[in-house]
């Protein structure tokens, strides 16, 4: 099999200009830039120091309970800083190196800000979409010989020449730093404005995407508009150097995208490194799909890795190996198996169990409410087939399926974990599912998430 690696640079060799880099902030923290996020949460630990209070270890939770709503990024600027003057001074603090930060190599473009502008001064890449406050990315081309248009803003959009015509393109979808209207909380992520939104979508339907350092978790507009992509005239590339996570991983089955496999080499990485400075113990999460595969097969700490299918499945597995490569050379290596996160205050809102089947789940969902659920069970193999005409069907839906082919899939393996060590060496034991599930559809309730027909009894 072809390298993905491979098949993109021919693929850049023989169309350049028709593929875009989506940057996310995976590619700045690298190069010492912390994440909006991680501002925002800054600031609020600052305000409370001036109010003469404790934010503790949750400044987002602190500031929830003080003020009555979610931390606001602009807010906490006219909070901090008044004038435009100290706006500015604050927010290059946290963007802009000193000379000390310069010598360390911190805030200035790093290797890959460097690689895709040498990649634009050649020709092959033309326009950057990116989720970053940072203009480290437009000071690499620059400093490539390339200068860029810069969009960040809807009116700059707005005015804007055609793609086509505009030369090499930076398309900051969040706004620039020195701009206070740059998009950090949950609820400005979930929508753009119209005019970011139909260049977003013209640059999707006709370029071919390399993302790099983008999670997906976070950015629900940006992802959607990834949904409602419709051709499949180029590939996209999706590189990152830990393994991609649940949101990832469906825009890379959805796209039929290559996950290109820098997150085995960064488990390496990470983990070579900590063995070298004498960590002990250093704990790799893999997940219980690195080693499904076998129908009905009792999952145990002396499982081994396997070949499943899907890019987040297979980087799960091989950065699993690479965990147990440095176990069996003696390092103090504990690796973890998560299996299922179900409880209140999840913002996923709950995930999968592998020691229930579905028809038991619905029969607990049915107790704990109250109400009568109707439930039929199928045999997996009659369902793989219409699941991948609901994967084709998402392709161009622009509402997100609940069910998918890889779902299936590993429901039908109907596996078991057996956690019976972790029971006797730590002591703990599991909250009983029933009482898992009442806690997270009475919470859901609560949080307006589910009516109160379908929380049934628990809407008290």
């Amino acid at each position: 099999m072809i390298d993905p690696q491979v098949s993109l640079a021919f693929a850049l060799h023989s169309n350049p200009g028709a593929y875009a880099a989506l940057i996310g902030s995976g590619v700045s923290v690298s190069a010492g830039i912390p994440t909006g996020w991680q501002i925002v949460l800054d600031l609020v630990s600052r305000l409370a120091l001036v109010l003469g209070e404790e934010p503790g270890d949750d400044p987002a939770g602190w500031y929830q309970e003080r003020f009555g709503e979610e931390p606001d990024y602009s807010k906490l600027l006219d909070a901090l800083a008044r004038s435009p003057a100290e706006r500015s001074a604050l927010l290059r603090s946290y963007f802009e190196p000193t000379a000390e930060d310069r010598v360390l190599g911190l805030k200035v473009p790093g290797a890959a800000h460097k690689a895709l502008a040498e990649l634009a001064a050649t020709g092959f890449l033309r326009l950057f979409v990116t989720t970053n406050f940072d203009r480290l990315i437009e000071q690499a081309l620059e400093d490539a010989g390339v200068t860029p248009r810069v969009l960040s803003t809807p009116d700059s959009i707005l005015g804007s020449p055609p793609l086509s015509q505009a030369g090499c393109t930076v398309v900051k979808l969040h706004g620039d730093y020195l701009d206070t209207r740059i998009k950090n909380t949950p609820a400005e992520l979930d929508a753009y404005h119209e005019s970011v939104d139909e260049l977003l979508d013209r640059i999707i339907e006709e370029h071919g995407f390399i993302v790099c350092g983008w999670s997906a978790a976070w950015d629900t507009a940006l992802r959607r508009a990834f949904e409602r992509r419709k051709s499949r005239r180029y590939t996209t590339y999706w590189a990152d150097v830990v393994p991609p996570g649940a949101h990832a991983s469906h825009l890379i089955e959805l796209l039929e995208g290559e996950f290109i496999k820098a997150n085995v080499t960064g488990t390496d990485l990470v983990i070579g490194a900590a063995h070298e400075m004498g960590l002990d113990p250093i704990v790799h999460v893999s997940s219980f799909v690195a080693l499904i595969g076998t129908k009905g097969a009792i999952l145990t700490p002396d499982s081994v890795p396997t070949t499943p299918p899907g890019a987040y499945y297979r980087s799960k597995a091989d950065s699993d190996r690479v965990a147990r490569g440095y176990q069996e050379n003696g390092a103090p290596v504990v690796i973890t198996y998560p299996g299922s996160v179900w409880g209140p205050n999840d913002p996923h809102l709950g995930e999968s169990c592998q020691n229930a089947t579905s028809k038991s789940l619905v029969r607990t969902v049915s107790q704990v409410t109250g109400r009568w659920l109707p439930c039929m069970a199928l045999p997996g193999w009659t369902l793989r087939w219409p699941m991948r005409v609901v994967d084709r069907v998402q392709l161009m839906s622009p509402i997100r399926m609940p069910f998918s082919f890889q779902a299936v899939y590993v429901g039908a393996l109907n596996h078991k974990a057996d956690d019976s060590l972790t029971r006797v060496e730590f002591g703990i034991e599991p909250i009983p599912i029933d009482q898992s599930l009442a806690d997270t559809i009475r919470w859901m309730y609560e949080g307006n998430h589910v009516s109160r027909r379908l929380a049934g009894d628990l809407a008290t």
